[in-house]
């Protein structure tokens, strides 16, 4: 029986995909970064991070302060496989120091940033502990301490600001379906300050669950601004980037795809691209995250080894 559900499984994800899986090989993530081109440019090559044997990185989101720009990102530590928030600064396409920002007992990912009232917050994917958390910036960029445990009890993922009016900040993000999270819908929902404390309350059920309704960056200027959107197959989880237009607080015509194959890379040599699900830019640089396969030889001994300490 158990070999037939691994036949499975490497059907499902594909013969050659699945045998590679069944064979030691893992999928993890990257980040890449490259001087500011556009989403029409994807010839111009994007510089992944150096190897880290602690930890692998995805879900980089730029932000600028104070004429600092830093990519802040989930890092996820390779023994326990939870996720936290780090950051780097970047430089004419180039990587700094990569710095732990944010740890807690759960995973975190997807670090949205914004300015409100002269003030930087964040709001991480924190979908593990179930609630929205809302986190302040001290002294920025390492320093972030907690202001509120909003919406308890959903699993929101992927969460960006759409507007900001008077007291109120409006969000869409993303909530996946019990069956299978490959697949979410979009929600939106808003987040109040009163007297110095902060409520929320869910406003808009999108749409029905599908592989392409989830966020992959922060809308993008311009007019029409642009939603980067992450989608995936019944295979692969973030396969691929959309850019739709966004009017009107909804997306409208599909303006690009991007898929690994289009994807250019210098420097560091890599295992096969399988999938890129995160965008951000700004007037300076751009970044992505990349999956790619990884040969890990003991990847099964510590399989074993986790299922005999259960």
């Amino acid at each position: 029986m158990k070999l037939l559900r691994i036949l499975r499984k490497a059907r499902k994800l594909g013969f050659r995909l699945g045998i590679l899986k069944l064979i030691g090989y893992e999928a993890v993530f990257t980040c890449a970064c490259r001087k500011r081109s556009s989403i029409e440019d994807w010839e111009s090559p994007f510089t992944p991070m150096e190897p880290d044997a602690r930890c692998w990185y995805a879900d980089p989101l730029l932000c600028r302060h104070q004429d600092q720009e830093y990519v802040f990102m989930e890092a996820v530590d390779e023994k326990t496989k939870l996720g936290g928030i780090a950051c780097a600064a970047v430089n004419d396409g180039k990587w700094g120091e990569i710095r732990s920002v944010i740890c807690e007992d759960f995973h975190m990912s997807f670090p949205m940033i914004f300015n409100f009232k002269d003030r930087l917050y964040m709001i991480p994917e924190t979908e593990m502990a179930e609630a929205v958390i809302l986190y302040e910036c001290m002294e920025f960029p390492f320093i972030w301490e907690k202001r509120a445990i909003l919406l308890e009890g959903m699993r929101i993922v992927d969460s960006i600001v759409t507007e900001v009016e008077g007291d109120e900040i409006k969000i869409l993000a993303s909530m996946y379906d019990s069956e299978n999270d490959f697949y979410t819908k979009f929600i939106r929902y808003s987040i109040y300050e009163q007297e110095d404390s902060f409520t929320a309350r869910l406003t808009v059920e999108e749409e029905d669950f599908s592989l392409e309704s989830r966020n992959a960056g922060y809308l993008l200027g311009g007019n029409p601004r642009v939603l980067p959107v992450q989608t995936s197959t019944q295979a692969v989880y973030g396969y691929s980037l959309k850019f739709y237009e966004w009017n009107d607080e909804r997306r409208e015509r599909l303006l690009k795809e991007v898929c690994p194959a289009g994807i250019h890379l210098t420097g560091r040599k890599m295992g096969k691209l399988i999938g890129v699900h995160t965008y951000s830019q700004t007037d300076r640089n751009e970044v992505i995250d990349i999956q790619y396969l990884r040969f890990n030889p003991r990847k099964w001994i510590e399989r074993i080894r986790a299922k005999g300490e259960k």
